[in-house]
């Protein structure tokens, strides 16, 4: 993974038009992000935290505060940690509770509580389910008129 570092702002910084602002969600620290190359990260320089991360479209959606976290409840996550807790740095299983502090994750059947001050990164993964594949009734039966129409033609 090709990690960027990005200098901290100063005011003079702030007439550059290039790249755009963003605040480290860790010390509130406003960084400049220029171009990211595709699957790079922007770190704050103060304190280490990703301010960016580029990825390709995803239906995994970026965890950042705690309403988030409230809201991906019952979901399956992926969370990454600045240090060890329990011995492990990244937890992907059901988030299970949050409670503004702590975020409980199920990993294989163990239960891990990761405290939210502690989270580096963290996506709700979409879990596919057969009606994502499903067509519609009207699209089948459109499909259905079209390749009758061909074949009489």
């Amino acid at each position: 993974m090709l990690e960027l570092n990005f200098k901290a702002l100063s005011d003079a910084d702030l007439s550059i038009p290039a790249g755009w602002l963003t605040l480290c969600h860790a010390c509130d620290l406003p960084n400049r992000v220029g171009d990211v190359p595709e699957g790079g990260t922007a770190r704050c320089p103060r304190c280490g935290s990703v301010v960016y991360k580029r990825v390709r479209d995803s239906l995994d959606r970026t965890l950042a505060r705690e309403k988030d976290f409230a809201a991906a409840c019952g979901s399956e996550v992926r969370i990454e940690t600045r240090q060890p807790v329990n011995g492990r740095r990244r937890f992907r299983g059901r988030l299970t509770a949050f409670d503004g502090d702590i975020a409980s994750v199920e990993v294989d059947g163990l239960e891990f509580e990761v405290p939210f001050s502690e989270i580096a990164t963290a996506n709700s993964i979409y879990e596919f389910t057969r009606d994502d594949f499903a067509r519609s009734r009207e699209t089948a039966m459109k499909l259905r008129n079209e390749k009758s129409a061909m074949e009489r033609a």
